[in-house]
């Protein structure tokens, strides 16, 4: 937001304040979330119409606000640099070590699905069903990617949509739905064929101790393509077509069918927890995914009804 305002503004305070923001991230340790926000900064610079703005100032000043930032955080960067230098990992990690952590893609249905790989608010590890996904790491860095189906289709929504929107421009949206899907990719690691080809040869690369934390570049995105995705539905600016409310009927067939089929049929319910979870199931993760479907085909389901009602008769109340 600082960043932001200093470069719609000229104003000097929101720099100062976008360097300090940037000393307390570099100071928390995590220099992946840093390279990150920095990266994401240096994207969405590029990508948001400011006025009277060249390339070449865009970029010296993004390239000012990185050596203030260091400048400052340096009474604490160079002795934890020296003290890694002699540590074990100042010799650098393994592939087998950076990539520990990887999201596997069994996983990525709990981005649409609540508690999809069971639950991480008990201490019975048997609540938790996710952790047979993977044998060599049962718990994985980020234990929930849920963010929700609804959440998701309305990001989504807004990153694709040809509708002009001042506050967020079409060219800003596709870079955010771009972050999003870039993140979730990059966090697969391991699980991707070329990831190896990016350890060995990517600059930065091996900062990035685990791949999940990739996940992290997407919270922007989700927290903001919604709401724009809401706007263009329910605002006015655009009703939702006929083709847009047979996907979202669509969708929620689809949605009552898995539900039905996975409470009625035990070896369909099997099946699916076989594939995902690598174990045909017990009464807790089968009780657990019938509230998981049920939860989400009902969110889904109201979204549905919401924009139905907009499409024939807009009101305030939507």
């Amino acid at each position: 937001i600082c960043w932001h305002l200093f470069l719609l503004r000229r104003q000097k305070r929101w720099f100062a304040l976008a360097v300090m923001a940037g000393v307390m991230r570099l100071l928390l340790g995590a220099s992946d979330a840093y390279l990150i926000g920095m990266a994401i900064l240096l994207g969405w610079m590029f990508c948001y119409p400011y006025p009277a703005r060249s390339v070449r100032a865009k970029i010296a000043h993004w390239l000012l606000l990185n050596f203030f930032v260091f400048g400052m955080s340096a009474a604490q960067l160079a002795p934890t640099v020296e003290m890694l230098s002699q540590s074990a990992r100042g010799q650098g990690h393994s592939f087998y070590t950076l990539s520990y952590w990887s999201l596997s893609p069994r996983r990525f249905p709990e981005s649409m699905f609540p508690h999809f790989s069971g639950y991480t608010d008990t201490l019975s590890a048997a609540d938790y069903w996710g952790r047979r996904i993977e044998e060599d790491a049962p718990f994985t860095l980020i234990l929930s990617i849920y963010w929700g189906a609804a959440l998701l289709f309305l990001t989504a929504y807004a990153g694709t949509s040809r509708a002009q929107i001042d506050l967020f421009p079409k060219k800003t949206r596709r870079f955010l739905l771009g972050v999003l899907a870039a993140s979730m990719l990059l966090a697969f690691g391991k699980f991707l064929p070329f990831f190896a080809l990016f350890y060995d040869y990517a600059p930065f690369m091996r900062i990035f101790r685990f791949p999940i934390k990739f996940l992290v570049a997407g919270v922007l995105p989700v927290a903001l393509l919604p709401g724009c995705g809401a706007d263009i539905l329910m605002a006015g600016l655009r009703r939702p077509s006929r083709a847009l409310l047979a996907f979202l009927w669509g969708i929620c067939a689809f949605l009552l069918a898995l539900t039905v089929l996975f409470a009625k049929s035990k070896d369909f319910s099997a099946a699916l927890q076989q594939f995902f979870f690598k174990f045909p199931g017990d009464d807790v993760s089968y009780d657990g995914l019938i509230i998981s479907f049920s939860h989400a085909l009902g969110i889904w389901l109201m979204l549905t009804l919401l924009c139905h009602a907009r499409a024939h008769a807009a009101g305030r109340w939507q």
